[in-house]
């Protein structure tokens, strides 16, 4: 059988699960709605912008304030990645949440798995690279005194970002999968401030193997680094509703405060 013969049949075969699991996958519009006071880049919703309450543009000098790219997990931007963004600028910081898939947004795990499957990584990179130019260059914004953040799918692109841009005060990956675990791959990733991760000891798309072999990875590289292990818990445990309280889920989410406010 021919070469060509045989990648068209892959591709008939292929088609049937593509459009079973791309049917999870929806318009970021519910989600974006939800955000009430979010203010959002463009029709291609690149971004939405969180502000602290109490700031107001005549109130602040230029370039005053905080800033953290916040990056979603592999759903896509909606409501539980939105009210973690709005309880960050309640403390203070100019929250960018950057989509990552232009305005698709999965609400199944077979949806999640087609936006994964399907997103071309250069366009995902370069969603998130504008969103962070943009971000920089918000003239509320200190441009020193940026972080970048992300969870799961989100925690990997804040990682892959540090990697490719110096210009991070701070990067946080929350439990982001696919780490670079051989220094010479890792980049500018924390060259301009440290790094920290949280994952849970109980994930098993993270083995602590891997967690350990990217920690000495960026001590061979002299980057200062902090990490934080969670027992009794898996993948994705910091939850939009558990942000308060004595679970694992708010105690890393203070952590994550901890740092920025340390850092920034």
């Amino acid at each position: 059988m021919k070469r060509n013969s045989v990648r068209i049949i892959l591709v008939v075969l292929a088609l049937p699960i593509l459009l079973i699991l791309g049917a999870g996958v929806f318009a970021a519009a519910d989600a974006l709605a939800f955000a009430g006071s979010g203010q959002f880049h463009s029709e291609e919703t690149e971004y939405a912008v969180f502000y602290p309450d109490d700031v107001h543009e005549n109130d602040l000098s230029p370039g005053e304030l905080p800033a953290v790219l916040l990056i979603h997990e592999w759903w896509g931007l909606n409501e539980e990645h939105i009210i973690k963004a709005q309880a960050l600028a309640a403390r203070g910081y100019v929250v960018y949440a950057s989509d990552a898939y232009g305005g698709k947004l999965a609400r199944t795990v077979p949806g999640a798995l087609f936006l994964t499957f399907t997103q071309n990584n250069s366009e995902i990179y370069s969603r998130i690279d504008d969103s962070y130019a943009d971000m920089i260059a918000d003239p509320l914004v200190d441009p020193q005194r940026t972080a970048v953040a992300g969870f799961c799918f989100g925690g990997r692109q804040a990682m892959m970002l540090g990697i490719r841009n110096d210009q991070p005060a701070a990067t946080v990956t929350f439990y982001g999968s696919g780490l670079v675990t051989n220094p010479e791959e890792q980049g500018s990733l924390g060259e301009n401030g440290p790094v920290l991760g949280i994952f849970g000891e109980e994930d098993a798309s993270i083995p602590l193997e891997e967690v350990a072999e990217f920690k000495s990875a960026l001590e061979i590289r002299n980057v200062e680094y902090e990490q934080e292990i969670y027992s009794g818990v898996g993948h994705a445990f910091v939850k939009a509703g558990e942000l308060n309280g004595p679970g694992a889920s708010a105690r890393a989410w203070r952590r994550f405060l901890g740092f920025l406010e340390a850092e920034l």
